[in-house]
């Protein structure tokens, strides 16, 4: 089974609808990853300037794996128990995935 499926799941269905469990706090934090995912994915292979930049800054935060502040890509995945690794690999698999066609497309001069 791939990472990041095309289909859409919920918070509710990863948390098994444990979401009103956790601390404000961290439902917080899972909105800005939420957000941050799907901005990367929305906006991947846009042509306006807004929406580019929208998928950059979600990207190079994603890919940040080292800064230490409270709402770093890495920290929110620690605090809410996952491993930002794996998320990372797998938005790159992702990414790989669509892009491949894509280039294809492009390159065969149907641009």
């Amino acid at each position: 089974m791939d990472l990041f499926q095309p289909d859409t799941l919920l918070s509710e269905q990863f948390y098994g609808r444990s979401r009103q469990r956790l601390e404000p706090e961290q439902q917080l934090m899972l909105a800005v990853l939420e957000d941050a995912v799907i901005c990367f994915q929305k906006y991947f292979g846009a042509k306006d300037e807004r929406s580019r930049k929208l998928f950059e800054e979600a990207e190079e935060w994603i890919s940040d794996s080292y800064s230490n502040l409270l709402f770093s890509f890495t920290n929110i995945c620690e605090v809410l128990g996952l491993d930002p690794g794996y998320i990372q690999k797998g938005l790159a698999k992702w990414k790989e995935r669509i892009e491949k066609p894509r280039l294809k497309y492009i390159y065969s001069g149907r641009s």
